[in-house]
């Protein structure tokens, strides 16, 4: 099949001949490109032959137009002109620069190797990029040629390194349409490293118990060496592809797209039957794994010396957090439970706010996700959109920022802060190409209406375009806290999301009265840390405050609006004020 991505036609014509010269010029354009693609087919068979660019400047008149053998000339020229790539992509003779593969699962199993690697993404990977991947994913002879693709890069011994380093958003892709049951497979990661087992699955193959053994034993290892980028979905994966290598036949055409799709069918069979097996053969049996709990199964009634925090609520809302955190595949509750805790600081350290501000249980707040660099990278380049696009809503002064580096205890950073030390941007900055990096990141997307953002000296020297005004002060340690052992990557997207809420939210109230907030500890005092009791039911949770606690100011910013339906807790969260003796006022 082949693809055109764009067209694009200029012509020049004589008065009054245009219409009739579009014409002739869009068939003979057609009619060339069509005979260099059948002429790349004789040529590379069987083949995917990408080209980047054709730029032909073509003087013609009409009667050459409709000319074959004018047509003819010009499909010698155009393949002249490209010029193939070598393996590394280099192309040193000026032409027009192409690549072959050998076919789509090679082509894919490029993408997933260069996409490993963190390199900068290359022009002929762009197919596979956005919802592209997604889309031949969701196709069966799509999915097939996929997992030819993982096969291979098992048989090249890759397969693990790749899967451990790809972004979430990726694994997470192939799980899916690879239909993976991540709960079974993970007892088997979990325990096949400490158990031997000698069982034969249901279709004859040897046991499965070496290749679970061996995935378990690589990625221990790979663990150890890259811990923010392991995943169990990719163990799993891994897992998936090792055992359905066992099942195809040997030979040449071991690979063939049809012997996969055949080994595929019976494959699933096993997973269904055989794995189950294989974990009670192997006399696995890990601690049970506690039962999730919903907000209506625990106490219906709960004490908070926080209430106030749900005030935040509105705010996490109009800036979209949750669908930022979803589209990334990342657990909404369990980020905004720990960025509310981040915000609160270890005061708070036990109290249940951060977890119902999640919607989640406490036991699951306790549990902080790895984010991805690929996945930190999207949301806090999202988040900083939509902050954005909330003072252009609010029609207010953008606030001054100082971008610098701080030391954390998940390591350097660096961020966007404004004057009251709320984070609007923050990404990993381990070293200098990742501090220039997070530079472009940050000023691609600020409005150069903006004041002129500020900068460390160091960092303003980063900066060719000379977009910041240079400073000698830096600012003063941030306040938040961070969980032990969160990572880099975990700490930034923590950081911006709390720092986002605040900010907007001190902004609505500076709008709305002539109070400001000032740093951290202004917010927190003055506004969060309010006693509450909170209502636990089937769809509601209500948070109860003092009636003498009532801030007129968070009224006429309508900061004290109920929030509604939360999508993240799939709850409607409703406030109620209540007297001494008890009646509510809403």
């Amino acid at each position: 099949m082949n693809r055109v991505r764009r067209l694009q036609l200029d012509v020049i014509a004589l008065a009054g001949r245009e219409e009739p010269c579009k014409q002739l010029a869009e068939r003979f354009t057609r009619d060339v490109l069509g005979r260099f693609c059948d002429s790349l087919e004789s040529r590379f068979p069987g083949r995917v032959v990408l080209v980047r660019h054709l730029q032909p400047r073509w003087a013609l008149s009409e009667e050459e137009m409709i000319d074959p053998n004018v047509v003819s000339r010009y499909v010698v020229e155009m393949a002249e002109s490209v010029s193939f790539l070598d393996v590394d992509g280099k192309n040193t003779n000026g032409q027009t620069p192409a690549v072959i593969f050998d076919d789509d699962a090679s082509w894919l199993a490029s993408y997933l190797r260069h996409t490993s690697s963190n390199a900068t993404p290359a022009w002929y990977h762009a197919a596979w990029q956005g919802t592209g991947l997604r889309d031949f994913l969701a196709t069966h002879s799509g999915l097939v040629i996929s997992v030819v693709a993982l096969l291979r890069l098992a048989a090249t011994e890759e397969l693990i390194t790749i899967l451990a380093r790809l972004p979430g958003t990726i694994i997470i892709e192939f799980s899916q349409a690879l239909e993976l049951n991540i709960a079974e497979t993970t007892q088997i990661i979990a325990g096949a490293g400490n158990h031997k087992t000698d069982c034969t699955d249901e279709l004859g193959t040897s046991s499965t118990a070496a290749s679970f053994a061996k995935i378990q034993h690589d990625f221990a290892i790979l663990a150890k060496q890259h811990p923010t980028n392991m995943s169990i979905e990719a163990a799993c994966v891994a897992l998936y592809v090792q055992t359905l290598s066992q099942t195809l036949p040997s030979g040449a055409n071991a690979l063939a797209p049809t012997a996969v799709s055949a080994a595929m069918t019976a494959h699933h069979e096993l997973i269904r039957r055989v794995i189950p097996s294989a974990v009670s053969t192997a006399r696995i049996h890990p601690e049970p794994a506690a039962p999730k709990t919903s907000l209506d199964e625990v106490a219906p009634h709960r004490t908070t010396a926080y209430g106030g925090l749900f005030y935040l609520m509105l705010t996490a809302l109009e800036l979209g957090i949750g669908e930022t955190l979803w589209k990334a595949c990342l657990p909404e509750g369990q980020i905004l439970a720990a960025a509310a805790a981040a915000l609160l600081g270890p005061e708070a350290s036990g109290d249940c706010a951060p977890a119902l501000f999640g919607g989640i249980t406490t036991r699951e707040a306790s549990e902080i996700p790895t984010i991805l660099p690929a996945q930190q990278s999207e949301v806090c380049g999202e988040l900083l959109a939509s902050v954005i696009n909330a003072f252009s809503r609010m029609d207010v002064s953008f606030p001054s920022v100082l971008l610098d580096l701080i030391e954390t205890s998940s390591g350097r950073l660096l961020v966007a802060a404004t004057s009251s030390f709320f984070v609007l941007f923050a990404t990993p900055a381990p070293d200098s190409p990742a501090v220039a990096a997070g530079i472009d990141a940050f000023l691609n997307k600020w409005p150069r209406s903006a004041p002129q953002p500020e900068a460390a000296n160091v960092l303003a020297s980063l900066d060719s375009a000379k977009r910041f005004r240079p400073v000698d002060s830096a600012p003063k340690a941030l306040r938040f806290w961070l969980p032990p052992g969160t990572t880099a990557s975990t700490a930034s997207v923590l950081l911006q999301v709390c720092g986002s809420i605040s900010q907007i939210f001190a902004m609505r109230v500076g709008a709305s009265s002539e109070e400001s907030i000032r740093p951290l500890g202004s917010l927190i005092s003055d506004y969060l840390k309010i006693a509450a009791r909170i209502e636990l039911k089937s769809e509601n949770v209500t948070v109860l405050m003092p009636m003498e606690q009532i801030n007129l100011n968070l009224r006429r910013a309508g900061l004290d609006r109920n929030p509604g339906w939360v999508p993240w807790s799939q709850k409607i969260v409703r406030f109620e004020f209540e007297n001494v003796a008890g009646t509510h006022d809403n």
